[in-house]
């Protein structure tokens, strides 16, 4: 976040903006995945509209600040794959976050502009278990020597960018391990 309230010098720490939360309003992108009934319980048990907590100073004169903050509930994802269903039928869909940070600034209330966050939520998009092509059975660890494997974000492995899993028993492993040529 970036402050675009403007302070004189020695003037800063009364124009520092606490920051408290984010207000939150989500909305899917598929009308047809939920009805009115099912949308507005969402809502009224804070599913779809709730407040996120967090706390950071936000410094005037052009100051950032970094915060991390909830931006779906587990809730509303288990909703989402108990209306979906199979499990192995792949599925994705689009969540619209509309978010407004507040906090205070010298006693009184501040908001940001409402800004929209779109969120992929998929059973398919990030962990792949790699299967044999003929059989479609998914493949155990080592995967062949010389398959590519998807190694997921470096940061965390299940966050953002794919990752290709095997199976060692009833686990999965990921990313998969890959057969040296001397195997």
């Amino acid at each position: 976040m970036q402050s675009r309230i403007t302070a004189t010098a020695g003037n800063e720490d009364q124009r520092t903006i606490l920051l408290r939360g984010a207000r939150i309003d989500l909305e899917l992108a598929d009308k047809a995945l939920f009805s009115s009934t099912e949308l507005a319980s969402f809502k009224s048990t804070g599913l779809t509209h709730f407040q996120s907590l967090f706390s950071a100073p936000l410094p005037p004169n052009g100051g950032i600040a970094d915060a991390s903050f909830d931006l779906i509930p587990a809730g509303l994802t288990a909703a989402i794959a108990a209306k979906v269903g199979d499990a192995t039928m792949a599925f994705r869909t689009e969540v619209i976050a509309k978010v407004v940070v507040y906090g205070d600034m010298s006693g009184n209330e501040v908001t940001s502009q409402e800004f929209q966050f779109p969120v992929t939520v998929c059973n398919d998009c990030v962990v792949h278990v790699l299967k044999d092509a003929a059989t479609g059975t998914p493949l155990t660890c080592p995967v062949v020597a010389g398959t590519v494997v998807a190694p997921g974000n470096a940061c965390n492995v299940y966050q953002d960018d794919p990752v290709d899993c095997c199976t060692m028993g009833t686990s999965l492993v990921c990313p998969a391990t890959v057969a040296t040529a001397a195997q």
